[in-house]
């Protein structure tokens, strides 16, 4: 398995990789952000697109790795600061 290259996440995308990650809908994810529903998809797409993510479980599933990988001890410490996709 080789190692895909970091990508960097703004504070936003961690916020909605985080609340992905948690199993969280679309519409569940825009009304914990107080976002639009398609705002959250745009959020999506261009998460997709800068991570590589096929789709949203390969989102969420990196998302968590990536949180567990950190050892935050806070909640607002525990978003993903980055993402590192492995491609088989």
């Amino acid at each position: 398995m080789l190692a895909g290259k970091p990508v960097t996440l703004t504070p936003r995308e961690s916020q909605l990789v985080t609340l992905l990650s948690g199993g969280l809908k679309n519409k569940e994810i825009a009304a914990e952000l107080g976002l639009t529903v398609g705002t959250v998809k745009v959020y999506l797409a261009h998460l997709f697109h800068k991570s590589g993510a096929k789709d949203r479980f390969e989102l969420a599933v990196q998302g968590i790795k990536n949180s567990n990988l950190a050892g935050a001890s806070t909640e607002s410490e525990s978003f993903p600061r980055s993402l590192s996709l492995a491609y088989n």
